[in-house]
């Protein structure tokens, strides 16, 4: 960030890994019991074929499922271990935000946001930060490590901070963002 002077501190938004591992604890157990039975689920269904080439059939096409589903709970696992590591996720302060996330990082300078949109995903509050259109990772004032995929993506969906896993409440994120953007960007 930049030493621009400003009555307002940087706001510095960091992890919450216990509320982190809370969000994925559901569905990481859901994919785990789901594997568990279909591998039991293959056994039985090998179990009560009468020929052996449909009992390895049948019971091939479960064990696929079951791998797959293997597959998930381990994917869902180091993600959520990566994501309660990351410790500092977004950076306010008067020159514009820095966002870390696990693909990279990007700094966008306030006047490169053209809108900032707050609504409620579940129990949690989502705030949408939305870029001026043809933004990338190349234009000047933009910092990025990000792969220029993942820059058409935040450019078709916007950067978006939830109220889940995160140490500093949603509302102070917006309340910063006012106030570093002079009142330009209040999310409603």
């Amino acid at each position: 960030m930049t030493n621009t002077p400003n009555a307002f501190p940087p706001l510095i938004v960091g992890t919450d890994a216990p509320a982190v591992r809370r969000v994925f604890r559901n569905t990481i157990v859901l994919t785990s019991v789901l594997a568990v039975l279909s591998a039991v689920g293959a056994v039985a269904l090998g179990m009560t074929q009468t020929s052996l080439g449909s009992a390895l059939f049948a019971s091939g096409l479960v064990l696929l499922t079951t791998g797959y589903l293997v597959f998930g709970t381990v994917y869902l696992i180091r993600t959520a271990r990566k994501r309660a590591s990351l410790g500092s996720v977004l950076t306010l302060d008067a020159a514009g935000m820095e966002w870390t996330m696990l693909q990279g990082s990007i700094f966008l300078p306030w006047h490169l946001i053209s809108s900032v949109t707050s609504r409620k995903r579940l129990r949690h509050r989502v705030l949408t930060y939305r870029m001026v259109d043809g933004v990338t990772g190349t234009t000047e004032g933009v910092r990025s490590t990000l792969s220029p995929k993942h820059h058409r993506t935040i450019g078709n969906l916007g950067l978006q901070v939830g109220s889940a896993g995160i140490d500093v409440p949603i509302d102070t994120i917006a309340a910063a963002t006012a106030a570093f953007t002079n009142g330009r960007l209040d999310p409603r």
